[in-house]
């Protein structure tokens, strides 16, 4: 098992989720609200459904009219271009811990000549998807925000079917509208238009504020609907407006929260994952160690070899490396004179007159001699020489006895005995 806790690629890992985790903190730190994706409204134009006004939001560029979301309450309120407020889900939003009033909003723009359109919201859609019309102190609240003395009022029940209805305008278009459970005004300082029962469209003197009645003229389910949004695009070139800002501020939820609800949603859940990765991590390293085992050792095992082996250890121990050179040579050379039976038993032969004899086989058999020029030059090494040298020559001539052993005898054996 490695000594180190962590290896060193699981170091270069560990590390790497660490410079994750930080940059994922302070990107969600800094840039987290415009990456974390909007709560849908019922009334937005983001959302395709039946109360949305993305349909409108996309077909106005086709008749000439440019439109522009806007989610910055500073920009709604400062905007020169013309403002439509479609169906505000609230008369007021908290907005970066600040309750933002849509009376002063409209109010601030009326005060420097700039056009404020509002379309008051009819429908409250359930969790179910079940839409019900909204309760009248509500509806007021809206009406009165939009500084116009307003009194709201709908024709037959929410429940009817819908009802083709002829319409009177100001030259703005359109023959006949058809939404359910028409909803009009009265009052206003002039009336744009109406149907029989009552206003669809007023403005105040100055036309600095334009209110609409009914939010189903711009609705996705019944924008396209006989003369609907036909008259909603007629009312805008009557005021000659040319590009409008669609509100996005009082839609959806705009509020500071909780620093669980922040860690609980996108992109703050980042802050959770790469933390539960470092705590995984060390709770790894804690737990066993990393990195690549040490190998262990081979067990000593039996026979010729590994007795060979300690003997060679235990002769070797405290001789000089240069005189062991020596001694091996002198022995590889003694060793081919006895296996080739040049010796007769019971004399020994000096190792000079043991090279000699194995140089003679060697031109009678035709190979290579040299055992006597590799005695030699094994006597001539001295201590004179420096020690590196020395060592070099000494490695040079064990390899050489070496190769003279394996001419004359062969390989040797490594396994189940020696030759």
């Amino acid at each position: 098992m490695s000594d180190e806790i962590l290896g060193e690629r699981t170091r270069g890992i560990v590390m790497a989720l660490g410079v994750i985790s930080l940059v994922a903190t302070v990107v969600a730190m800094v840039y987290g609200r415009k990456l974390s994706p909007r709560e849908l409204s019922p009334h937005d134009s983001y959302g395709r459904g039946p109360l949305g006004t993305r349909v409108l939001y996309e077909a106005l560029p086709r008749l000439g009219i440019r439109a522009m979301r806007e989610t910055e309450i500073m920009r709604v309120r400062t905007s020169e271009t013309p403002v439509l407020f479609l169906a505000p889900d609230a008369p007021s939003q908290d907005i970066d811990g600040h309750l933002i009033e849509l009376a002063d909003v409209v109010r601030t723009r009326m005060e420097h000549d700039r056009v404020s359109i509002i379309v008051l919201p009819k429908w409250d859609l359930s969790a179910m998807g079940i839409a019900s019309p909204l309760d009248a102190s509500s509806l007021m609240s809206f009406a009165d925000a939009t500084g116009l003395e307003l009194e709201v009022n709908h024709v037959g029940a929410h429940t009817d079917r819908p009802k083709v209805r002829a319409l009177h305008t100001e030259g703005l278009g359109g023959t006949s509208i058809e939404v359910p459970y028409p909803q009009t005004l009265v009052g206003g300082h002039s009336i744009l238009a109406s149907i029989t029962e009552g206003a669809l469209v007023v403005t105040n003197e100055a036309r600095t504020v334009v209110v609409v009645s009914d939010s189903d003229l711009v609705a996705n389910f019944a924008s396209y609907r006989h003369d609907n949004a036909t008259l909603f695009v007629g009312m805008l070139r009557a005021l000659h407006i040319r590009s409008v800002v669609l509100d996005e501020t009082f839609h959806g939820r705009h509020k500071s929260k909780s620093l669980a609800e922040a860690l609980g949603e996108w992109p703050g859940v980042l802050i959770l994952i790469q933390g539960a990765l470092l705590a995984a991590a060390a709770l790894l390293a804690g737990r066993r160690r990393f990195g690549r085992p040490r190998p262990a050792k081979a067990p000593y095992g039996r026979g010729p070899r590994e007795a060979i082996a300690v003997a060679a250890d235990v002769l070797t121990m405290g001789r000089a490396p240069l005189r062991l050179s020596v001694r091996y040579v002198e022995l590889i050379i003694r060793d081919i004179h006895r296996r080739l039976g040049l010796r007769e038993d019971g004399h020994s032969v000096e190792v000079h007159e043991a090279a000699q004899a194995i140089d003679r086989i060697a031109a009678q058999r035709k190979k290579p001699a040299g055992a006597a020029q590799l005695l030699r030059e094994a006597e001539a090494i001295h201590a004179k020489e420096s020690r590196k040298a020395a060592l070099a020559r000494a490695r040079d001539l064990a390899a050489r006895a070496y190769r003279l052993r394996r001419l004359w005898l062969g390989p040797p054996r490594t396994e189940g005995g020696t030759t």
